[in-house]
Order: structure tokens, then sequence, then C-alpha cells
């Protein structure tokens, strides 16, 4: 696979930094019901990607790829790669104060919710 990119804003980093400590990871994530931090996945037309800050030593087994960013690594799942077309940019919509996710194609996902995770709210 290619080296994948994620390019992240500036303002998108001020933003995550404010939730995140240095034993932490970032985990870009579709939420479909697979791996240890979906529940239940999200049907709908719509795309469901959330930014996951979880604990370093949590179980990434469900998230195989990694992009590079100026944040560090930030892991995905192998499949979702389909939504990607190497362009990734993860911005803060300064009026909504949401994270958005875009590429070359377009709008990704137009609303991308930041959740924090600790060991507690890791369901298995």
């Amino acid at each position: 696979m290619i080296n994948m990119v994620l390019k992240i804003t500036a303002a998108a980093q001020e933003k995550i930094q404010k939730q995140m400590t240095t034993d932490q990871a970032l985990l870009l994530d579709l939420n479909d019901g697979v791996g240890p931090f979906s529940k239940v996945g999200f049907c709908s037309l719509d795309t469901d990607f959330r930014l996951l800050i979880v604990p370093n030593d949590a179980d990434l087994k469900s998230y195989t790829e990694t992009f590079d960013s100026e944040m560090g690594p930030i892991h995905y799942k192998a499949y979702t790669a389909d939504y990607f077309d190497g362009h990734e940019v993860l911005d803060l919509d300064e009026k909504r104060q949401v994270l958005t996710l875009v590429n070359n194609s377009g709008v990704v996902d137009n609303r991308v919710p930041i959740i924090v995770f600790d060991h507690e709210k890791i369901t298995e």
C-alpha cells in the first residue's frame, strides 16, 4: 500500500490537542460496528467517520494501516481506504466548530466528532 498522509490544518490540530495527552493514540474510525470502539454500525447513506483518541496500549488489531500526519501516526481500518484518494485533509469548520474530512474527490465527511476513550469506555 502507498504511504498515506493525512494533512491536519493548524486549527484542527489545536482543537485535537486540547483533548489529548502524550500517552494516547489517534484513530480515524469509520463507525461501522467493527472493532472495540464501535458498538453499532451507522446505517445510512452518510459516511460516519470519527477521530478517536485512545490509550496508547489499546488493542488496535482492527486498525492495521496508518496515515502519516503532523500529529504522528493516525491508525485506520485497511478496508476504509476505499474512501481515500491520497490527498486527505482534516480541517476545522470554524463556524460549526467540528472537524471535516475532505480530499480531491470532495467532502468525505462534513462532521467528524472527536471522541476520547479511556480503558473503561472501550467495548469488548
